[in-house]
């Protein structure tokens, strides 16, 4: 059993790559962060996190970025359950959908925010990649999604454009088919996208507590 304390912990060393400054959200010393980071690689039998060489910024392995994926959502969750326990008010639950790939710290904030204005509102975050989503989101098992696919594929509540780009070291050598991959790169510029839920009957197919969700 995960000890949800320790995969706190974990995301706070991540998200600020710094014992030290993971130890201030805490509100522990920097060695208790470290040996509670320890505890947590062992039980799960897997190195989470790694050092640099000056030994003062650090980063997190393969499975550390893994097992704090999942540590956000059981936090989540188990925040939500103690919400829901501790509420007197009948609250209306939210399902969204959010990529895998998005930007879990200010994606947090967001949500954050909304939950505090609403607080007659459940949110209930669901992770997975844009296919996924869309399919949950077409088949009503979500309310609202933030997804990346092409331009004018359909309606959506807002959307903004990301661009596509080649990178490479700078004395790597160019790739064979410069110009077939610029012509691939331009057709499949996707734009990030809230669609919204198509409900049979309704127009707009948008539910009326995903209206108030906006791009920051």
């Amino acid at each position: 059993m995960l000890d949800l304390d320790l995969l706190n912990t974990l995301i706070c060393v991540v998200d600020e790559g710094s014992f030290t400054r993971a130890g201030e959200r805490v509100h522990r010393t920097q060695s208790t962060v470290s040996q509670q980071v320890r505890r947590l690689e062992e039980l799960v039998g897997r190195t989470l996190l790694m050092r640099d060489r000056t030994g003062n910024q650090v980063t997190a392995t393969e499975h550390g970025e893994l097992l704090a994926q999942y540590a956000r959502r059981l936090l989540a969750l188990a925040q939500e359950a103690q919400d829901a326990l501790t509420s007197d008010v009948a609250v209306t639950p939210l399902r969204i959908g959010v990529p895998e790939d998005f930007d879990a710290r200010r994606m947090s904030a967001m949500l954050s925010g909304f939950v505090k204005t609403k607080p007659g509102v459940r949110l209930e975050t669901v992770a997975g990649m844009s296919a996924e989503l869309q399919r949950r989101l077409s088949g009503g098992e979500i309310e609202i999604a933030l997804v990346k696919r092409e331009p004018a594929s359909g309606e959506c509540l807002a959307s903004w454009p990301e661009s596509l780009v080649w990178v490479r070291g700078a004395h790597a050598p160019a790739p064979e088919g410069v110009v077939r991959r610029t012509r691939a790169s331009r057709a499949i510029s996707a734009r990030l996208c809230l669609p919204a839920a198509r409900n049979p009957g309704s127009r707009q197919g948008a539910s009326p507590l995903a209206n108030r969700i906006r791009k920051p």
